[in-house]
């Protein structure tokens, strides 16, 4: 009897033995994972896309927080890195040579800010990506290009309400946005109103699922050809090397949307409430791209 214990005793304790090896191999890979070089890198793009949904900075967020942010990152961005850029894009080496080096020559805003995409898989992870995370992936890709980019980050909601106002006034609110940025960033070239239209289409370009965009014209002011023109500009260089990227341009005769402002003030349209943050992604990249070429133009004359 005793010997039958003692038997079942030692399988007991091998068993915990082998349940507690296997908890520490368990612990020490993921601990690995978590800290590795990769982890980093994919940590520095978090600090665009996340805090930009979350409203939270990344050096705010936990070691667990980054380990859901690793994996949406590697489910939604992955093939945003494959794509190469179709015509080498000459910003650059002018802007580099511009007066405003090291200052913004682009200022970002939203303002329908909480225009939301479709969240895809990103429903895993209770992330619902706005337009505001796209005007912070704008920016991260004009910075590939030379281009130093703001994005205004103010709450546009709490805006609002602070003044009394509701949500049909959010130009009046923009407008101010841009007054203030003109006047904190001389340097700024264009003035970038990033939208999500209600309608969703998308187009496949080199087996790569693209939101398809569309740019926004304000006719109900005197000088509205400045602008006109810089939007189709942009609007024929995007299509040079994405065709059917770009919907035709849409003309509102009685609307200004703030590009009384200055002349180069634009309002784009970049997916719609079905379109996922990967298809937006990738169409930011191509106007990234694009407006990185016009850039170089102008410092290039």
């Amino acid at each position: 009897m005793k010997r039958f214990v003692a038997r079942k005793s030692r399988r007991i304790t091998i068993k915990f033995l082998v349940l507690l090896f296997l908890f520490i191999f368990l612990t020490l890979t993921f601990i690995k994972y978590m800290f590795s070089g990769s982890f980093e890198i994919d940590k520095n793009k978090a600090n665009y896309i996340m805090s930009s949904t979350i409203n939270m900075s990344w050096n705010k967020l936990s070691m667990f927080d980054f380990g859901t942010i690793d994996a949406f990152l590697k489910d939604n961005i992955r093939n945003l890195n494959k794509i190469t850029i179709k015509k080498e894009a000459h910003a650059s080496e002018n802007i580099k040579n511009a007066s405003a080096i090291g200052e913004p020559l682009v200022y970002i805003y939203n303002t329908h800010q909480t225009e939301e995409y479709e969240a895809g898989t990103l429903k895993n992870y209770n992330i619902t990506p706005t337009v505001y995370m796209a005007a912070n992936i704008l920016k991260e890709n004009l910075k590939e290009f030379g281009i130093n980019a703001v994005v205004e980050d103010s709450n546009l909601q709490k805006g609002l309400s602070e003044r009394g106002l509701n949500y049909n006034n959010a130009y009046t609110l923009s407008y101010e946005w841009l007054e203030k940025a003109k006047e904190k960033y001389p340097s700024v070239k264009y003035f970038i109103d990033l939208h999500r239209d209600s309608v969703s289409s998308s187009v496949t370009i080199n087996n790569y699922s693209y939101a398809k965009m569309m740019f926004v014209i304000g006719m109900n002011h005197d000088n509205y050809k400045k602008n006109e023109n810089v939007m189709l500009k942009l609007n024929n260089l995007i299509n040079e090397n994405y065709e059917g990227l770009m919907r035709s341009p849409f003309y509102g005769k009685n609307s200004r949307y703030n590009q009384h402002f200055d002349g180069n003030v634009m309002l784009i349209e970049i997916g719609g409430p079905d379109n996922t943050i990967s298809e937006v992604s990738l169409s930011v990249k191509a106007f990234a791209e694009s407006l990185s070429t016009l850039l170089g133009e102008d410092y290039g004359r």
